[in-house]
């Protein structure tokens, strides 16, 4: 199956063509944000210069964010209006999974982060394994100075938001940072295809009518079904209203993350079985906490 992928997150834009997992062809320009003018030709001049019709397309992967919400807005509003007329599936990736993949055989945490302005990133972390992708975290909106928080092992950064705030990282981690060149800081359409192509083969596809970017500023804005909030939207709704959520939302990955490290050692010294259980009490005390908030938070919604 042909899949064709569209990234447009940041002032960067490509499109790939994807062919059971061999990239047929791909376009990636980086001169400014021109998206509403460039998009639609890049598409078709990618068709042309590989030989194959629109037509003859199986689906489409769609970067939908976290990202510029205009440049996301393009990119999706393009892929769902191809997808109407050609009658295909159209799939959205996280454009911070996207930037993952360019890391796939790191032996390292992967942090891709991006410049979300206002001194905030979009961030999420991800960890590869026999060339596998696995994420540890959702997509997240955070500080700079949260963002060092949640990490205590070597960490490649990858993305705008790496060179952004490379000095800022480097002087907080020292060698618990890494960072790659810059040539890896774009998120790419040929890993937009290569993961909505995994997705379509499992069978998910997106609604037409309810596909849009995932700006996580205005999350609850593009993901409220009804009157009633699911839970992931009261935990991203508490984590942007609510300091003390917040801190214990985070210190709360950061201790789970520093239980996983001591039981994946296997067997454990008397001392460090000791460690892991005094970890996990205050685990627990800050998740009946967080329950707490949440439940009153569903009560006032």
């Amino acid at each position: 199956m042909r899949i064709l992928g569209i990234e447009t997150s940041t002032h960067c834009g490509s499109v790939a063509i994807l062919e059971d997992e061999r990239i047929l062809g791909e376009l990636f320009l980086n001169n400014g944000p021109t998206h509403s003018e460039k998009l639609l030709p890049m598409i078709d001049l990618l068709l042309r210069e590989i030989g194959v019709d629109k037509r003859e397309l199986g689906g489409i992967s769609v970067v939908s964010g976290p990202g510029s919400f205009t440049a996301l807005r393009i990119g999706i509003s393009s892929a769902k209006g191809l997808a109407f007329s050609l009658g295909i599936p159209v799939v959205g990736v996280s454009s911070l999974e996207v930037l993952a993949l360019n890391l796939l055989f790191t032996p390292f945490v992967i942090c891709s982060i991006m410049d979300a302005k206002k001194s905030e990133l979009f961030a999420a972390f991800f960890t590869s394994s026999s060339g596998r992708l696995s994420r540890s975290s959702d997509d997240m909106l955070v500080s700079p100075h949260d963002l060092i928080g949640m990490i205590w092992r070597k960490t490649v950064f990858v993305g705008n938001g790496a060179m952004v705030y490379e000095e800022f990282l480097r002087d907080a981690l020292g060698e618990l940072s890494v960072f790659c060149p810059s040539s890896f800081n774009s998120p790419r359409a040929s890993n937009c295809a290569l993961l909505g192509a995994q997705r379509l083969k499992k069978g998910s596809k997106e609604d037409l009518s309810t596909l849009a970017p995932q700006y996580l500023g205005q999350m609850l804005k593009f993901s409220r079904r009804g009157d009633k909030m699911k839970e992931s939207e009261l935990i991203e709704s508490l984590i942007e209203g609510d300091e003390e959520f917040k801190r214990l939302y985070f210190e709360h990955r950061k201790l789970d993350g520093m239980v996983k490290d001591l039981e994946e050692r296997g067997s454990l010294s008397f001392d460090e079985e000791l460690e892991v259980k005094k970890l996990k009490k205050i685990k627990l005390s800050l998740k009946d906490e967080m329950e707490r908030r949440i439940k009153k938070l569903k009560q006032s919604s």
